[in-house]
């Protein structure tokens, strides 16, 4: 008998462990129209914060440019439209830059998305506007190496790998219904060859970019793409999240090709109408920050705008709020985390010199950051805030 309820014991106690370890791994589900209660987070309450003045010279202003890489050496920014490259030291100072734009052989029409090699130091630059689809490669100082040149149409994204491998997002084919259904690729570094498939299939997918009937001001009406700027997936460390704006789950890939589901969504990006999709911001060990967008191109046109809403998951309780993150040395200004290359657990945005200069006449600054706006001109380069979260 006292076997007997010493194995009754036993199984009971393997039931409920099983729960437990069944609760733990459940994916938490974000409703798309649900309308979340919002929730103020205090950046000095869950993280440290890090001020970097980044350099100005007459050939180096990122007024229009974008952060796309920070590590614990080099800071990597660009201004796409001037097709310019900029490596700055982790303290903000400058490193080289360079601009390869033009249509020869050794250039690049446009950079549509960029990788950096930090153990190389080269730079890897999908030119999607080349008529013959190639990835370029530079050294840091611009130096022309090779290019990666491909036999069929390819629009990349691109994300540094490994030593050999980058990893990319096809996007080409979306507007024509010829897309890839696989479109998550392995690329070798060395020739530009398809190395590998990632094991994820959309039979059906959807674009932020829709042709849409235009008048011209001579009364003509025309067919052109209206792009809202989405990107699908974003880097965290030595990680990427996957967050397909053609798929219901976004996952975490390691780098030994792990896809972990990190949080799902409901009702189906296929069953909302206008389209409502997610993409990240932002992940750390802790939670995930996602866009929610309202692929509404009507709006988008007539409007200028078109709905966007910001939600937090925690992993650990599965709430899902509004987050209104403040910085409380500039309490008054809006927190958007920049999709950027960065260690794990770290978020970034940029405030540029005016907006800092006008606070401070305002005495709404405090801290660290009313110390540097005091050395700061109004031509001078942004200020980084990179967020190192605990």
């Amino acid at each position: 008998m006292k076997n007997l309820l010493s194995l009754v014991g036993s199984i009971l106690c393997l039931i409920i462990c099983f729960g437990c370890h069944s609760n733990r791994t459940e994916l938490p589900v974000l409703d798309v129209l649900k309308q979340y209660s919002e929730k103020k987070i205090i950046l000095q309450d869950i993280a440290e914060i890090e001020y970097i003045p980044l350099e100005s010279s007459d050939d180096v202003l990122l007024t229009f440019s974008n952060i796309k890489y920070l590590s614990d050496k080099y800071i990597i920014a660009i201004n796409g439209s001037r097709g310019e490259v900029f490596t700055f030291s982790r303290d903000g100072k400058i490193v080289c830059h360079f601009n390869r734009k033009g249509r020869g052989p050794q250039e690049y029409i446009s950079i549509y998305s960029i990788a950096f090699d930090e153990r190389a130091e080269e730079f890897y630059i999908s030119d999607a506007s080349s008529l013959e689809p190639r990835i370029q490669v530079y050294t840091k100082e611009g130096d022309y190496l090779r290019s990666l040149k491909f036999t069929e149409s390819m629009r990349l994204q691109i994300y540094n790998s490994d030593d050999q491998t980058l990893f990319a997002y096809d996007e080409s084919g979306l507007l024509d219904d010829t897309y890839r259904k696989k479109p998550y690729l392995y690329i070798s570094k060395k020739d530009g060859e398809i190395l590998s498939e990632l094991n994820i299939n959309l039979p059906v997918r959807h674009s932020s970019t829709k042709n849409m009937e235009v008048t011209a001001p001579d009364g003509r009406i025309g067919i052109q793409p209206f792009a809202l700027k989405l990107w699908n997936n974003q880097s965290d460390g030595d990680n990427l999240i996957i967050a397909d704006m053609s798929a219901d789950t976004i996952y975490q890939l390691t780098p030994k090709k792990k896809l972990i589901p990190l949080i799902t969504r409901t009702p189906s990006v296929n069953d909302s109408d206008p389209r409502i999709v997610l993409t990240p911001q932002l992940k750390t060990d802790k939670f995930i920050v996602l866009n929610k967008t309202t692929l509404d191109f009507e709006m988008a046109i007539s409007k200028w705008t078109y709905p966007i809403e910001v939600l937090i998951c925690d992993f650990t309780t599965h709430q899902i709020n509004q987050p209104d993150f403040i910085n409380s040395d500039f309490a008054s200004e809006s927190v958007e985390f920049a999709e950027t290359t960065l260690p794990q657990n770290r978020g970034l945005y940029a405030i540029d010199a005016v907006t800092l200069i006008v606070a401070n006449e305002r005495n709404l600054l405090t801290g660290k950051l009313k110390e540097i706006v005091s050395t700061l001109k109004e031509e001078d380069n942004p200020v980084l805030v990179y967020v190192k979260f605990m």
